[in-house]
């Protein structure tokens, strides 16, 4: 008998384990052996029923009703299934914090199949996890875009940060600009008690975009924030605030536009602070609510 652990890292789950007659358990009190099915979220959120499982270092898929080794523990990495596909990798680094991985760099990415056949293959220099809609994120020398399950690339690889927004309708591209340098007044002070010549630190600023449903840029990479999500409280009287999902503000400088989270450009970015959540209050038709930015 093996140890293994035995965990759904898009949950953050995990459970010591053992194999034995080839079959994947997950240990109970007094070491008594059950199937995966019994670990907190795994029929919930195993998809096709599968759960990881990592054994001397090398990373497969078990059944969760019946601990059958599926896919065979042979990759350095492998994350859970979203929508039939799996990110693997080898010759990666991996930091982690007891049965938490918190950091994996380095190495080759791809992603398989339910029946561990290689799909996209392993030329990626990252890769993460969970879909795009139907598409996967992956990066070569920094660079990230999209790809479908034919490899065929759908958002160029050129940007430096690239993200889904919550509902997934839209998604956010960031571009780094040069270098920035200046003096913070700390290091004023510092340089000045010292006698020395105070020296500037570089801060990269990043400057992002949109992608509608189709992935049309329908938002050049010129904004100073990431699209900011309103937040609204939950009722008149409330002290509990809530994200509300429908409009984003668009922020470039001190003016402000407002986009509709399925893509449509409510406002051009020429309204200032108010003048913006008053048109979101308008437009969400939900009267004048305590709305911040």
């Amino acid at each position: 008998m093996k140890k293994c652990i035995v965990c759904h890292t898009g949950v953050s789950e995990w459970g010591e384990g053992a194999i034995k007659n080839n079959k994947v358990y997950i240990k109970g009190k007094d070491d008594e052996l059950y199937f995966p099915e019994k670990m907190f979220l795994a029929r919930e959120e195993c998809e096709g029923g599968l759960i990881q499982f990592e054994v001397e270092g090398k990373w497969g898929f078990a059944n969760i009703y019946t601990g059958e080794m599926l896919i065979k523990p042979v990759w350095d990495y492998a994350g859970p299934f979203y929508r039939g596909y799996a990110h693997v990798a080898l010759e990666i680094n991996m930091e982690f914090n007891g049965h938490t991985y918190i950091e994996i760099s380095g190495g080759k990415h791809g992603y398989i199949d339910i029946h561990g056949n290689v799909i996209i293959p392993l030329v990626y220099d990252s890769a993460v996890d969970i879909p795009v809609k139907k598409c996967l994120q992956v990066s070569k020398n920094g660079k990230w875009g999209l790809i479908d399950n034919q490899n065929k690339t759908i958002i160029q690889l050129q940007w430096d940060n690239l993200e889904a927004s919550c509902f997934g309708e839209l998604i956010f591209c960031g571009r780094e600009e040069s270098c920035k340098l200046f003096i913070g007044q700390e290091d004023r002070l510092l340089a000045t008690i010292l006698k020395i010549e105070p020296q500037p630190t570089c801060t990269k600023t990043i400057k992002w975009g949109v992608y509608d449903q189709n992935f049309n840029l329908i938002v050049q990479p010129e904004l100073d924030e990431k699209p900011i999500r309103p937040m609204i409280k939950s009722s008149p009287r409330s002290k509990n605030f809530m994200f509300y999902e429908k409009y984003f503000a668009l922020k470039k400088g001190d003016k402000f536009g407002i986009l509709c989270n399925d893509g449509r450009l409510i406002a051009n970015i020429e309204l200032s602070k108010k003048q913006a959540v008053d048109m979101i209050n308008e437009v969400s038709g939900r009267g004048k609510r305590d709305l911040y930015l």
